[in-house]
C-alpha cells in the first residue's frame, strides 16, 4: 500500500503557485512511475476522489480499480455543502490554530462519534498541528477543488468503480455520491447510514470489508 500527501499539505512541498486537480493527478501518476508502479487500485477521499477522477481520465491504463470516498461531483450538478456549515467553516476570528482544526474537524463527524472516540478525535487533532498545512496552501487547494469540473466526462471512466460515502455527511452531501453513481457506467455505490464525512474512522471495519470485497471480485 502506497500512501502520500498531495502536494501542499502534510510532509510534502508547499510551493506558493496556483493548484490544479489535474497537476495533483499529474503528481499521483508521476510518483507511480517513479516507484514502478505500472498499475494500482486507486482510493481517493474526498479531494483525493477529485484526484482520482481526473487520473481515471487522463491514465486510465495506470488503474485496476477505482474507489471513491466522501468525494463530491465537480460540475454545475454538484450539491454543494449547507449555507450554516460553510459559515461555520469560515467563521475562524479569534481563534487559536488548535480551535480551528478542532471546530472544522468536528464538522466531519457525528456528535455521538464525537461523544463517544473524543481520545482518538484528540490524536487526531495533535497529528494535524505536528505537519499542519499553511493557509495559503490550503487556499490553493481549496481553489482546485472549486474550479474542477469533468461532471460531462464521467461518462469516460470505464475502471470498476466503488463509491462509499455516508448518508450524514455534512461537508459534501451524499447526493454528490448518488450524481457520480449514475455518471459513471457501472459503477457500485454503497451509503453508510448514521456517518457523516470521515468514513475511515467511522466505520473502519465496514469500509475495510467492502473495499476488499470489491478488490477480490476484480482479481
Amino acid at each position: 500500500m502506497i500512501v502520500f500527501d498531495n502536494r501542499g499539505s502534510g510532509k510534502t512541498d508547499k510551493p506558493d503557485i496556483p493548484y490544479t486537480i489535474q497537476l495533483f493527478a499529474n503528481d499521483t501518476a508521476g510518483l507511480m512511475r517513479v516507484l514502478d508502479v505500472k498499475k494500482a487500485h486507486v482510493l481517493g477521499y474526498s479531494m483525493g476522489g477529485l484526484i482520482a477522477q481526473r487520473l481515471a481520465l487522463d491514465h486510465p491504463e495506470m488503474i485496476h480499480g477505482l474507489i471513491l470516498c466522501s468525494t463530491f461531483l465537480a460540475g454545475p450538478n454538484m450539491v454543494p455543502v449547507s449555507p450554516d456549515i460553510l459559515k461555520e467553516l469560515q467563521n475562524i476570528e479569534g481563534l487559536t490554530e488548535e480551535q480551528i482544526i478542532r471546530k472544522n474537524m468536528a464538522l466531519a463527524y457525528t456528535k455521538e462519534y464525537l461523544r463517544e472516540h473524543q481520545e482518538e478525535f484528540d490524536q487526531m487533532v495533535a497529528w494535524r498541528l505536528r505537519d499542519n498545512q499553511p493557509q495559503y496552501s490550503y487556499l490553493r487547494q481549496l481553489a482546485a477543488a472549486t474550479n474542477f469540473n469533468i461532471e460531462d466526462r464521467l461518462k469516460e471512466i470505464r475502471n470498476p468503480t466503488l463509491i462509499l460515502h455516508g448518508d450524514l455527511d455534512n461537508i459534501v452531501p451524499a447526493e454528490n455520491a448518488r450524481l457520480i453513481a449514475k455518471a459513471i457506467p457501472q459503477a457500485q455505490l454503497i451509503i453508510y447510514e448514521g456517518v457523516s464525512h470521515h468514513l475511515f474512522t467511522a466505520r473502519a471495519e465496514d469500509l475495510n470489508k467492502d473495499v476488499i470485497k470489491f478488490l477480490k471480485e476484480l482479481i
